[in-house]
């Protein structure tokens, strides 16, 4: 019962840090009242207040890497979260617009320094399905916080846009409960228990079967077009229901809530998912990305773009974790690099999806914004056809994956 409750526990401290992963969302909305409070201010630099984070994510998370070589992971952690925390609450304390612009850059070290870290956790301390479950798990419960952030911070908005920034008093909580829940023993201390000798068999069996490297790079290449063309639906939907006239801006806010609702869903399913589509579930992620983008684009009627906006969450965090699932079965003793690597190609994925909209829509039919949805179902619709010949023609050269996704029910 003890080692039941310690594991409950352990899973509730990585998973609570994992809430707070998107949580920078919740600055989307200060934006048209910060350009009140700030009329001297560029427009477009207010604007930076909610992306600036992502530019500093991306080193601090290659950094995470060698920095928690030195001083462990859970300190590490420990950080990440101190310092999400405190720069978080500044516009509490201060007018100074630059010194707020400079605490949202330390807000995206913070983050960086425990988000690839987390996906170490689970993978040290759990084995086989539970270890592929929890993956989906990190992914549903970063939607889950970033929903309540900016729903919480919405409210408080309500009073005025720098106490909304209170939202980020919640790393306190989440900082008490890692440092109760996850064990002070390093790795290395903890090589004779039954979870490490396990890795050990499951690293043995994945050994030699295939070309790990050259495979990672590939995850990497897929990944980064995969975050490039996904986001779109965040940056044009909106446009699309207004410009078409069969919704408003409110309408297009929910569009992309609802996208988050899809998310948390296919995370908890992740790993009943993988188990049926197997060896297919890349074919199946894409499958449900197309399918997503195409009902987006022919949609007239709001309800059918929310269920395109619905599948688009799902799709994307099928995907995801998978990706991380398979890294992380690999025979690899740079895991937590290669980790890093991941999310630093969704990343910059995500931040340049601005200008792959646009080039998109220059290809589309007319240049028009449903041309760019179904330039991206075809996109999706060619990745779904080639991962699944390439799934097909694989046998015996990616075992690993298959026991990636072996046994999950």
């Amino acid at each position: 019962m003890n080692t039941m409750k310690k594991s409950v526990l352990l899973k509730a401290a990585i998973l609570s840090v994992s809430a707070i992963v998107t949580s920078g969302s919740a600055m989307n909305a200060n934006i048209p009242a910060m350009a009140v409070s700030f009329p001297t201010i560029p427009y477009p630099l207010i604007e930076t207040i909610s992306t600036i984070h992502y530019f500093f994510l991306i080193p601090s998370v290659l950094a995470s890497v060698y920095l928690s070589k030195r001083i462990g992971y859970k300190r590490c952690i420990q950080t990440g979260i101190l310092i999400v925390g405190l720069s978080g609450i500044v516009p509490v304390l201060t007018n100074n617009f630059y010194l707020i612009l400079i605490t949202r850059a330390l807000f995206g070290i913070g983050i960086g320094l425990f988000n690839s870290l987390l996906v170490e956790l689970v993978n040290y301390y759990f084995i086989r399905e539970e270890r592929t479950n929890l993956f989906g798990y990190l992914g549903a419960f970063e939607a889950i916080g970033g929903t309540i952030a900016v729903f919480i911070a919405g409210q408080l908005l309500q009073i005025s846009w720098q106490f909304s920034t209170m939202i980020y008093l919640i790393a306190v909580p989440i900082f008490l409960l890692f440092s109760f829940g996850v064990p002070n023993d390093s790795f290395k201390e903890q090589d004779g228990n039954d979870n490490n000798k396990a890795q050990i068999m499951d690293r043995s069996r994945a050994k030699n079967t295939f070309k790990f490297q050259g495979i990672t790079a590939a995850y990497i290449v897929i990944l980064f077009v995969t975050a490039l063309l996904y986001m779109t639906m965040g940056i044009k939907i909106t446009s699309l229901i207004t410009t078409l006239g069969y919704g408003t801006s409110v309408d297009g806010s929910l569009a992309v809530s609802v996208s988050g609702l899809g998310a948390i869903l296919s995370g908890f399913l992740f790993g009943r998912i993988v188990g049926l589509t197997r060896t297919y579930t890349f074919s199946f992620g894409f499958a449900t990305l197309g399918l997503a983008m195409l009902l987006i684009g022919i949609s007239n009627h709001i309800w059918l773009t929310f269920l395109g906006s619905f599948l688009v969450g799902c799709g994307i965090r099928i995907f995801i974790p998978y990706v991380t699932n398979l890294i992380n079965m690999g025979n690899s003793n740079n895991k937590p690099l290669l980790t890093s690597l991941i999310l630093v190609a969704y990343n910059v994925g995500c931040g340049l999806s601005p200008y792959g909209s646009l080039l998109l829509e220059q290809l589309s039919w007319g240049n028009s914004l449903r041309g760019i949805f179904y330039m991206e179902a075809i996109c999706f619709g060619i990745m779904t056809l080639l991962s699944y010949c390439s799934s097909r023609m694989r046998t015996k050269l990616d075992k690993s994956e298959v026991w990636a996704v072996e046994k999950i029910n």
